[in-house]
Parts: structure tokens; sequence; C-alpha cells
């Protein structure tokens, strides 16, 4: 849970994630704002958004070339 204050005119809230490897899911208060799989790794919430605690969910997918090794552990 993350708090927000009221957002104003032409101000917006963006989560940068910094570095990704693979793929960021982001879900803000229930509704899907998309995903982040390349520079620079930041997403626009603003529109998610609420003055007050705010729910933000991420789910980091790794990138496809770990399954294909795992699968040649196995």
């Amino acid at each position: 849970t993350v708090a927000a204050g009221p957002l104003g005119e032409g101000q917006r809230a963006v989560l940068s994630f910094g570095w990704v490897v693979g793929a960021a899911d982001v879900r803000v208060n229930g509704r899907e704002l998309g995903r982040v799989r390349f520079p620079p790794f930041e997403l626009d919430v603003s529109a998610a958004l609420v003055a007050g605690p705010n729910e933000v969910e991420v789910t980091v997918t790794s990138p496809l070339r770990n399954r294909f090794v795992g699968y040649g552990l196995s």
C-alpha cells in the first residue's frame, strides 16, 4: 500500500523500476495499467491513483530464455 496526495494540474505520478529483466505487469487499485518491458522501465500511474492509500501490485515475469534453460536442466 502506498499513500498519495492529490495531484495538481499538470502533475503526474510515475512508477519507475530502474531495471527490469523480463517484464513487469502493474495494477493499481485493481486496475491493470500496463506492462513494462523496455527502458526506461517507467509507467504513468496517475489515472489510477486516489488521494490516500493505494494498492500497488507488480508481477514480474522472467525472460523466456530462463524458461528454456530450466527445461534443459530438468
